[in-house]
């Protein structure tokens, strides 16, 4: 729950994800969620031990990370800041705000033992300001377990910091899923966040996409609970208004470089794949194409969901990927690709 605080503490538009006849078959059968059969990962990705590929995660996960957030709504448009957190002098000046200046405090248990894995994000989006006054910022905070109330032992994530929260059944209603991407030799210093917002149509019950929240970060130092607040304007160049990824930018043929496939197993509990794995099926859906190079994409039949978000940089991107079959989520994947 998001609660308004400050420094000095005194303080509809939707998208249907596509249908199952526009997606793409091969002569191969088609599996349930009915997508473009999967190609198996090459032997040379193959993953290393789980225990292995947490503990580098958790040392690259942890740490203040500074950014901006963007929300979009389905269609892929920048929402503006709520007219309720633009000071008056912003509208008086005629000034859009479209980015919040944001900062996240993560922190995650090494472990060992799956009751110990654990990752926790206080998340702040900055009231914008006029001037400096930098000891009185108030801001919108909400602190969260990434994969609270998960079943799952096993959480879907990257020795670079990569992770994907998943819900393990589609909510009554509506149900998020956040990815964050964050791709091999940036040292654990880049990454981005997205937040996928998805709603049942009231009358037909088909799955919607209905909101896209983007947030670009930055690594700002150790972990330390977040108690000192990014400097005026802070370091991180808004993204709202710049250009959105192109179909050229993700047109082409795609291989997994390094991949990390997590599928449920006869206990119902997600496992880490060996080499060779499978990818999880993607939607063939149109993406929403977003700045930043990011991209949202969403196809389903019933409660068969595929839900994927990437993040294309030159010839490389960060892709995740979820698939829902009867409403629990099968396989999940996170991948870096190439072409």
């Amino acid at each position: 729950m998001w609660t308004l605080q400050s420094s000095q503490k005194a303080l509809g538009h939707r998208v249907p994800c596509s249908p199952s006849h526009t997606w793409a078959r091969n002569s191969r059968p088609a599996g349930r969620l009915g997508l473009r059969s999967a190609q198996p990962i090459p032997a040379s990705t193959a993953a290393v031990g789980y225990e292995e590929t947490w503990r580098e995660f958790v040392s690259k996960v942890e740490g203040e990370w500074e950014g901006v957030t963007v929300a979009f709504d389905a269609a892929g448009s920048p929402q503006q800041l709520p007219d309720l957190y633009v000071p008056g002098a912003y509208k008086e000046w005629g000034v859009e705000l479209w980015d919040w200046q944001s900062q996240s405090s993560t922190i995650a248990d090494p472990g060992p033992g799956p009751d110990a894995r654990r990752v926790r994000n206080l998340y702040r989006k900055l009231m914008p300001r006029v001037g400096c006054e930098a000891d009185a910022i108030a801001f919108l905070e909400d602190s969260k377990d990434i994969w609270k109330d998960n079943e799952s032992l096993v959480q879907p994530v990257t020795p670079t910091g990569g992770f994907l929260s998943a819900p393990p059944r589609l909510g009554d209603g509506r149900t998020k899923l956040e990815a964050c991407l964050a791709p091999q030799g940036t040292e654990g210093r880049q990454r981005i966040r997205v937040i996928v917002q998805l709603m049942q149509h009231w009358e037909h019950k088909g799955w919607e996409m209905t909101s896209v929240e983007v947030t670009r970060e930055t690594y700002d130092g150790a972990f330390n609970g977040g108690i000192e607040l990014c400097g005026c304007a802070g370091g991180a160049m808004p993204f709202a208004k710049d250009p959105a990824t192109t179909p050229d930018q993700l047109g082409g043929a795609w291989r997994p470089v390094a991949a990390h496939v997590y599928a449920r197993n006869g206990a119902g509990q997600l496992e880490l794949q060996h080499q060779g794995a499978a990818s999880v099926p993607r939607p063939t859906a149109a993406p929403v194409l977003l700045p930043a190079g990011v991209w949202a994409a969403c196809s389903a039949a019933g409660s068969d969901v595929a839900v994927e978000v990437g993040w294309v940089r030159g010839q490389e991107r960060e892709v995740a990927r979820a698939a829902y079959v009867g409403g629990r989520l099968e396989r999940a994947e996170l991948a870096t690709e190439a072409r």
